[in-house]
């Protein structure tokens, strides 16, 4: 009988874009908010396309920013 092997491998790397999305929650129930994207092999029209999409998303669910997140730029 022959011996036959088998040779099964797994590729780790993610092909998604890591998205990482900051809210803050003001004094007077304000919200304020961060969305970043990366991802190494993506063009930048993606990335913007999908920040886009989840800040769209954070103003449904919270309505407009109540200032800009983080310190202000001089």
């Amino acid at each position: 009988m022959e011996e036959q092997t088998i040779r099964h491998e797994h590729s780790h790397s993610d092909p998604r874009p890591e998205l990482r999305i900051k809210v803050e929650k003001g004094q007077r129930n304000t919200y304020a908010w961060e969305v970043s994207a990366s991802a190494p092999g993506h063009d930048v029209d993606a990335l913007l396309a999908i920040i886009g999409e989840a800040d769209g998303r954070l103003r449904e669910r919270y309505g407009e920013p109540s200032e800009p997140f983080g310190p202000r730029a001089a």
